[in-house]
């Protein structure tokens, strides 16, 4: 019996009869036989990943099975401990008939990638404003929004660049983010500043006027 000649789900008679060395018959002998389906192991993995996008679950067609590769654990892929590159997953799975089935996939763990490159990391308190606008993206990536911790940023929907304005911001550290799609993924790039204030500055200790002969005044 060759179960790869037949079909999956089909039952099929098996019909048995001995014959002696003296040409004896025996009585035939029936049996039925169901060539079962191989569990389908299909699983759900993403193209790409973000290293820094935190773990994602697989979800599989048909539960119980075992996953193999770098990054899972039970299962959940955890981009940050496969690392950046190429990977493979395997997902094995044996139904209630014993019957047995796998499957691989490959997928690429990605870091975000860019700049902020006209924006410094310390800036001087002032009236002024600086166009955010990140440079060395991947190609064909879409901005999604820009973000900062002291949420000063002005970004028009769909626009690339956003205007950042120092005295909305305030003094201290901020942080600076751009939120981009790269193949249906997210990825934040950020860049932390530091406003620089010094504060009021007053003289103390002069006169509004002075007469020639007085001496220095400090």
């Amino acid at each position: 019996l060759d179960p790869l000649l037949g079909i999956a789900g089909t039952t099929y008679p098996v019909t048995y009869q001995y014959i002696s060395p003296l040409a004896c018959k025996s009585i035939l002998i029936t049996k039925s036989v169901k060539i079962n389906a191989k569990p389908d192991p299909s699983f759900t993995l993403n193209a790409t990943y973000n290293i820094d996008g935190g773990s994602k679950e697989l979800p599989v067609v048909t539960a119980g099975g075992t996953f193999a590769g770098t990054g899972v654990i039970g299962t959940r892929f955890y981009p940050d401990i496969a690392g950046q590159g190429g990977h493979n997953i395997t997902y094995s799975v044996t139904d209630a008939n014993s019957c047995s089935n796998s499957t691989t996939k490959t997928t690429t763990v990605r870091k975000v990638q860019g700049s902020f490159a006209d924006l410094p990391a310390i800036i001087c308190y002032r009236d002024t404003s600086f166009i955010i606008k990140p440079t060395g993206l991947p190609s064909g990536v879409t901005i999604v929004d820009f973000a900062n911790a002291k949420n000063s940023l002005v970004h028009i929907p769909g626009a690339g660049s956003a205007t950042y304005r120092i005295p909305d911001a305030g003094a201290k550290n901020d942080t600076v983010q751009v939120i981009y799609k790269w193949d249906g993924v997210n990825y934040t790039l950020s860049k932390p500043v530091y406003i620089d204030s010094i504060g009021k500055i007053t003289i103390t200790g002069l006169n509004d006027q002075y007469c020639d002969y007085e001496g220095t005044a400090s």
